[in-house]
């Protein structure tokens, strides 16, 4: 065949052009996505990475530049839209609706296909997300078409969500559709993203994509070739046979990744009392009589597959969930169920920040100080003063890059709206900090601040609870590491240099 009959590329952008009141998104970008390709998308949070993927999936529309499908410019005003045109979103933040079944969020927005005379025709919607689920190796077993998705456990929701873009293309009978991955294996355990690699690669012969991931190992395991944008520019294409990690962080971040890239040259050797102690917790079949210790000035990292329990007993020990057994800090016993008795002694930073974690809708300077109103106040008034002084030094402690303390945490990167909780938590006046996945949906650049100022907190005192999905993470972070199977802690390590990722795998599994 010879170069003029190839085949269209099955989607371009073309010097597309995006900007916000303030900030210049996207500049000039322009990417192609061949029949069977997996292509790469990488830069740090704010790099316009979001912004590129909400205009192939129609959400946005570009100031400039245009969006090409099998050869035909495609001028898209919605999701309904862009599907009809063969192109598809999986979302990290997921575009799940709590309240209605597995089987409604599957087809959602597509229910007109399942209607006679305007009526939506159930057990045709249920037979079919029945019949796609049963297909489907990464949800069968896993969940019913009638579950309600708000019930279900993160990970669980994201496989969801991943597999709605298979089963909207299929219902469409779209020829060699394009699925765009935001983010997916963000909330994923290890065995749940080699289970959607190999997902993908089954269905490259009929399928093209595009993945968007802060793990770059992934990138480079998962895919053909990559984009790098910075500040919205393309500014680097590379055949992944022909790059590394390490250049892909030179590209992404402009330096390149230090070899302590988790500070371990600041890892404490000597630690004060015992300030968190948990005695036989125990939580229905979630977890079993789990005993574990935290001195001062400790970061113990806690590790397992999803389903393991660790991050039921984070919010059990966080007294958001029941639980029979002990929490104490610094001697005293905390009330069981009883979050509000934990306020001042221990504070925690969820799995889901934006389900829990922050308030989109509301300001950073809103979001820093709910937890320590009581330190920013004269009496029973709220001293905006204090309060704006409180903020200014967080922000400026944790780095938050935003125009204003004012600025609504929503518009902000996962990295910053990550680094305004745990300044929250940090506030908050307590010393014990319980943290899930803090760098959950990070990118390298922040992830390593992070981890500067979970050291920082070590140093003054803090006692952390790591809890993490990352190997690399446990390894790096912690100054001791255990790891649970099956809702018990089954391994213990008193110190994680030398560690091995095998050696955690193997008590894992």
């Amino acid at each position: 065949m010879t170069a003029d009959a190839l085949p269209p590329p099955v989607l371009e952008a073309r010097g597309v052009t995006m900007a916000f009141p303030g900030v210049k998104a996207l500049t000039e970008v322009s990417l192609t996505v061949g029949a069977g390709d997996v292509i790469g998308l990488v830069g740090e949070n704010g790099a316009g990475k979001s912004t590129l993927l909400s205009i192939l999936s129609g959400s946005l529309r570009p100031d400039a530049g245009e969006i090409v499908a099998r050869g035909h410019t495609l001028h898209l005003h919605d999701y309904a839209q862009a599907n009809e045109a063969g192109i598809f979103r999986a979302h990290q933040d997921q575009g799940l609706i709590d309240n209605l079944t597995v089987a409604a969020n599957l087809y959602l927005g597509h229910e007109r296909r399942f209607s006679r005379g305007g009526l939506l025709q159930h057990r045709k919607l249920l037979a079919a997300a029945r019949r796609q689920i049963r297909a489907d190796t990464m949800l069968a077993g896993r969940v019913s078409e009638t579950d309600q998705v708000g019930e279900l456990p993160l990970d669980v929701r994201q496989l969801v969500e991943i597999a709605r873009a298979f089963a909207v293309a299929e219902l469409l009978e779209v020829s060699r559709p394009v699925v765009l991955l935001d983010e997916t294996t963000a909330s994923l355990n290890q065995d749940e993203v080699t289970e959607l690699f190999a997902h993908v690669r089954a269905r490259r012969d009929r399928a093209s994509f595009v993945f968007v991931s802060h793990r770059l190992d992934e990138i480079l395991d998962l895919c053909d070739r990559v984009y790098v944008l910075k500040d919205g520019v393309v500014v680097a294409e590379r055949e992944v046979s022909q790059t590394s990690e390490a250049e892909l962080h030179r590209l992404m971040v402009g330096r390149e990744r230090e070899e302590n890239h988790y500070l371990e040259d600041r890892r404490r050797t000597e630690f004060g009392p015992v300030r968190l102690k948990v005695g036989n917790l125990s939580s229905g079949a979630e977890f079993h009589d789990v005993s574990l210790e935290v001195r001062e000035g400790e970061i113990l990292a806690v590790g397992g597959i999803t389903g393991c329990g660790k991050s039921h007993l984070a919010r059990a020990i966080a007294g958001d969930v029941r639980a029979s057994g002990i929490v104490e800090v610094d001697g005293q016993r905390l009330p069981n169920h009883r979050p509000a008795a934990r306020r001042g002694r221990l504070a925690f930073g969820p799995l889901d920040r934006h389900a829990e974690g922050v308030s989109l809708l509301q300001s950073i300077r809103w979001n820093m100080t709910w937890s320590s109103l009581r330190d920013h106040s004269r009496g029973p008034f709220l001293s905006p003063r204090r309060e704006k002084r409180a903020v200014a030094a967080g922000m400026a402690r944790y780095r938050v890059a935003a125009p204003s303390m004012d600025t609504r945490v929503g518009a902000l990167s996962g990295g910053n709206q990550q680094k305004v909780m745990l300044a929250r938590l940090a506030g908050s006046g307590a010393r014990v900090l319980v943290l899930d996945n803090p760098t959950r949906g990070v990118d390298v650049g922040a992830r390593q601040e992070i981890y500067g100022h979970l050291r920082d907190l070590a140093d003054a005192g803090f006692s952390i609870l790591l809890v993490s999905d990352d190997l690399r993470e446990l390894i790096g972070m912690g100054d001791r590491v255990a790891v649970m199977r099956d809702g018990r802690v089954v391994r213990e390590w008193a110190e994680s240099t030398g560690l091995t990722e095998e050696q955690i795998i193997v008590g894992m599994v």
